[in-house]
């Protein structure tokens, strides 16, 4: 069996993830059951929904959270029929009683987790390790990926283009960094030919434009304009990415009789009739 990459890895989860968020219309986040032992599991972060943790009397199950975060508080609503232990990253928790439940919060440093406990009898399913994804942390981390492909001579031409908007008096304000917090995942996407993109996202000067690794032929790239005005752009090529010297505000991708559209949330909206128009308040424009 071939060995997968970390990216692509990352990928699965994030396409996981996504299942689970928007394909499940429930209050209730279902989770992942790892291959090689369904009790343990991994759900995808979504705060504003809650996790069903399954166990059952005289076992633990092991609550581990992010490597960056700690437990400043957990809050269980019986804790008379459960047990609780934290430790930095980590939370024990064991039913005293079987066929029981009790809701709970818990509160990192980083984030919060609503959950629903239930206990079963002893010879029920349970989770034994409970652990999380977070999409926007791997959507990140796979574009941080994206940007380490970059080449010397892209890195120049993103700083040809910063001097050049500093000659025309724009802003002094500096130029993004390539940290997370400079990534912008703002751009909708429409249509469903077979090379439809995975991903678009920008720093505030470049754009990325990520294809499915299965993807063959890459199409042609056009910049749409204010109102309908297409605009052949160039790219830089790196196997499934496409990098874009500048922050695009819509574009299309055409290859033979099948489009893709998208456009940038962060510089336009669209009008009634579906024409682009520029959003004034946007600091992406040169």
């Amino acid at each position: 069996m071939p060995r997968l990459s970390y990216r692509a890895v990352c990928h699965f989860f994030a396409a996981a993830a996504l299942a689970c968020l928007v394909g499940g219309a429930s209050a209730e986040v279902k989770p992942l059951s790892m291959p090689g032992d369904p009790k343990l599991v991994v759900f995808p972060y979504d705060a504003n929904n809650s996790f069903r943790i399954l166990a059952r009397p005289r076992a633990v199950t092991h609550i581990e959270l992010a490597p960056d975060e700690r437990v400043r508080i957990l809050a269980l609503g019986d804790t008379v029929s459960w047990q609780a232990v934290d430790k930095e990253n980590n939370v024990f928790i064991k039913p005293t009683y079987p066929r029981q439940s009790a809701a709970g919060t818990l509160v990192t440093t980083k984030r919060t987790y609503q959950l629903l406990l239930v206990a079963g009898d002893e010879d029920d399913k349970f989770y034994q390790r409970v652990t999380f994804q977070y999409p926007d942390v791997i959507a990140r981390e796979a574009a941080d990926a994206d940007r380490a492909m970059l080449a010397p001579e892209d890195l120049a031409a993103g700083n040809r283009a910063d001097a050049a908007k500093s000659a025309r008096g724009a802003s002094a304000a500096a130029a993004p960094t390539l940290d997370a917090a400079s990534l912008h995942f703002s751009f909708d996407i429409e249509g469903d030919a077979q090379f439809k993109p995975q991903q678009i996202y920008h720093d505030g000067r470049s754009t990325f434009i990520r294809f499915d690794s299965g993807v063959v032929d890459i199409p042609a790239l056009f910049r749409l304009r204010e109102g309908t005005a297409l605009e052949l752009v160039e790219y830089a090529n790196r196997g499934s990415l496409l990098i874009v010297g500048r922050v695009l505000e819509a574009g299309l991708l055409k290859l033979g009789e099948h489009e893709v559209r998208f456009f940038n949330r962060d510089m336009v909206r669209k009008s009634f009739f579906g024409r682009l128009e520029r959003n004034p308040d946007s600091p992406f424009w040169n």
